[in-house]
């Protein structure tokens, strides 16, 4: 089995181990060590897999402290969508466009069906982006937390289930190669984090609004970035 395979398969081992246990947000995970012990993995690939599961927005991994859990994965939709880009990793850039129809549709429904504590989420992780500068980690749960609660505030479930499991695929793509290299993304400081932050604030603003115009801009903006990143991404990768 090639080393990325062995990889995906301690991703998917942890996956299920937060659902088998019921793990909730901020549950502290085991350690690598017992990790390792328990899938009958090597070290080195439990931690890239938690660091994969990191940028996927799954878990956060604090320094000094270990991994935890920040939210509840969807499993089925998750695992159809990786297996489907694995086999053929030239369609990334439709899967993001199958990531930005799904938004726009719950977003569109969020902004006229939302409640206080809907919006209270969305604002919450926005406060959350704002203040992940720099940490690769921080800012993909995040980033995840928001456009997972906006998705959640369309009040549809399958929806919302849906829209995390391309969402998280698309992200584990984007951000792969930056994890295998141990590297942090550029636009992960300024001038670039200026941009992304503002984009989010933008698409923040419009759906406290209900202003369904603004909103349509602002996810497009938004996911005409990712598109950049995923190119970004290809580039470097090319270049390795």
């Amino acid at each position: 089995m090639s080393a990325t395979r062995v990889v995906d398969a301690a991703i998917d081992r942890i996956r299920r181990f937060i659902i088998d246990n019921d793990l909730g947000a901020g549950a502290r995970l085991p350690s690598e060590r017992e990790f390792a012990e328990v899938l009958g993995a090597s070290r080195p690939t439990v931690s890239q897999a938690l660091r994969t599961l990191s940028l996927m927005g799954l878990i956060e991994i604090r320094p000094g402290s270990g991994a935890f859990v920040a939210r509840k994965p969807a499993t089925m939709v998750t695992a159809s969508v990786n297996l489907m880009l694995d086999l053929e990793p030239s369609s990334a850039d439709q899967l993001a466009q199958l990531r930005y129809w799904l938004e726009a549709a719950g977003a569109n429904e969020a902004a006229r069906v939302w409640a206080g504590e809907d919006l209270a989420e969305v604002e919450k992780s926005l406060r959350d982006i704002r203040a992940s500068e720099g940490s690769t980690s921080s800012w993909m749960v995040a980033d995840t937390a928001f456009h997972i609660a906006i998705a959640k505030a369309s009040r549809n479930r399958y929806l919302a289930d849906l829209f995390e499991g391309v969402h998280t695929t698309v992200l584990k793509y984007v951000y792969e190669g930056w994890v295998e290299r141990d590297e942090v993304p550029e636009w992960l400081a300024a001038p670039s984090w200026d941009e992304i932050v503002a984009v989010h604030t933008s698409i923040f603003t419009a759906l406290a609004e209900r202003d369904d115009a603004a909103l349509s801009v602002h996810l497009s903006h938004h996911h005409r970035l990712l598109l950049d990143h995923i190119a970004y991404g290809q580039a470097g990768t090319e270049k390795a």
